[in-house]
């Protein structure tokens, strides 16, 4: 494994950018010095970071301007205010083979080992990311990926929160702009440093969404310890496929959102606050819901059963269109009526009558007056 660095502003795929004059490989640990590097192919090293080791410096930054694969580890270093990785170019499809982790020592300074600073990006991430941590004074956040814009994230793997100064955020991931979309497949924990009384140590989560309006769609085990696992108090909207699990103290739930779906998930607690504060708390059309808690105590769970949202109520599609109904008038009819022609019903049937083969109609035909079908239609229908 060698230290690699910078020596200049430059490309990835520019020996010159280099010390040496040749490209980091696998396994190498590479630092920006101070510089900016723009990653404008594929790359796979040991670790990105941008902290000082002699001779390189403390500082600098990398960005990505096009579809590129990151295979490495992240880091966000002690000290440094530049985040290790810009994503800038709009539209562009980023992906990192790696985690993620920001500063876990006390410094004064932001610490994002991701930022999405530009709208559509598509950002993914085949690892798990953190928080950071530090004990300072200092009013900043910290977070594994900041969300700065109108993208979309996947994590394929564990988001988990960290602590730090009460009240700042430190996540796996830190939500800012508005319209964006996360994904998880994974598992994301609330971190168990703080008072759990206080609410203001609930933004030591895996994902931290206070202001922004955006979807969070979490496929796996959601559990909060002394914070919650997905802190979204903003008018965003969870959905939640796997395990859900509270905290064993009572305030701290697993989710805090405005709206929050459960689709085909277990929710799993001791004490009964998994979704505490939540506005909105829907089913999603294909749900299957398994809640196992207690109510007030450790004892003896309790199961219940969801088979959808629309259980105890017709289908939609089995209500004449445009009916509302339901406990809050929020399904609405879509079965389109059928008008019956029944004058055109008769004729059909007059017609019917006399050119069937069968027996009835051919006792009909045969019959001379209209007073006397009654009767042969019972005769025949009773023989």
């Amino acid at each position: 494994m060698a230290n690699r660095y910078a020596v200049q502003d430059g490309d990835w795929s520019d020996t010159a950018t280099w010390d040496g004059g040749t490209l980091p490989q696998a396994g190498d640990v590479v630092r920006p010095n101070g510089f900016t590097v723009t990653i404008d192919q594929d790359i796979v090293v040991d670790e990105l970071r941008n902290d000082a080791d002699a001779p390189a410096v403390a500082g600098g930054q990398f960005q990505s301007t096009q579809n590129v694969n990151i295979t490495a580890d992240l880091y966000e270093s002690d000290g440094v205010t530049d985040t290790v990785l810009y994503a800038v170019n709009a539209a562009s499809n980023v992906v990192i083979n790696g985690s993620l982790q920001p500063s876990l020592i006390n410094i004064g300074a932001q610490s994002y080992c991701v930022s999405l600073d530009v709208d559509n990006i598509i950002f993914t991430l085949n690892g798990n990311s953190t928080g950071g941590f530090w004990n300072s004074v200092s009013n900043v956040d910290r977070a594994g990926v900041r969300v700065n814009s109108a993208s979309s994230v996947t994590v394929n793997g564990n988001l988990t929160g960290n602590s730090g100064r009460i009240g700042r955020i430190s996540a796996g991931i830190y939500i800012v702009a508005s319209d964006a979309t996360v994904i998880v497949n994974g598992t994301v924990e609330g971190n168990d440093a703080g008072n759990p009384n206080d609410i203001r140590f609930w933004k030591y989560c895996g994902i931290a969404n206070p202001n922004s309006n955006s979807t969070i769609i979490i496929n796996g085990i959601t559990s909060s310890i002394n914070s919650p696992a997905i802190n979204s108090p903003s008018t965003s909207t969870v959905i939640v496929n796997g395990v859900l699990m509270s905290s064993i103290y009572a305030i701290v739930p697993a989710v805090v959102a405005d709206t929050l779906f459960l689709g085909n998930v277990i929710v799993d607690n001791s004490v009964g606050n998994q979704y505490k504060e939540i506005d909105n708390l829907k089913l999603l059309t294909t749900a299957s819901v398994t809640s196992e808690h207690n109510s007030d105590v450790l004892g003896t769970p309790r199961y219940l059963y969801s088979a959808g949202l629309l259980t105890g109520y017709p289908l939609e599609e089995d209500v004449e269109d445009g009916v509302i109904y339901g406990p809050s008038d929020e399904f609405e009819g879509t079965l389109v009526p059928v008008n019956v022609d029944t004058a055109q019903l008769a004729s059909d049937l007059l017609d019917e009558i006399q050119t069937s083969s069968h027996v009835v109609a051919q006792r009909l035909r045969a019959s001379a007056t209209d007073d006397s079908v009654g009767d042969i239609v019972a005769s025949t229908l009773g023989a």
